[in-house]
């Protein structure tokens, strides 16, 4: 019996933050830009404004990164 586990939502919306939050989203694009673009240090500054949004304006999905 294979079973697949199952996701958590959060996880599958985006990488961290709301899927309706359109900030979180636009700093998802963002950082996938710079990455395809081959731009790892602007890559590196959306993820990190990307974490200080999430501590703001979603404290409780940033705790998630601060348990490893």
């Amino acid at each position: 019996m294979n079973e697949e586990p199952q996701a958590d939502p959060a996880d599958t919306a985006t990488p961290s933050g709301s899927p309706s939050c359109s900030v979180c989203l636009d700093f998802d694009w963002a950082e996938e830009d710079a990455e395809s673009t081959g731009d790892l240090s602007l890559a590196t500054d959306w993820r990190v404004l990307r974490r200080r949004h999430d501590k703001a304006e979603h404290p409780e999905r940033a705790a998630r990164f601060r348990s490893g």
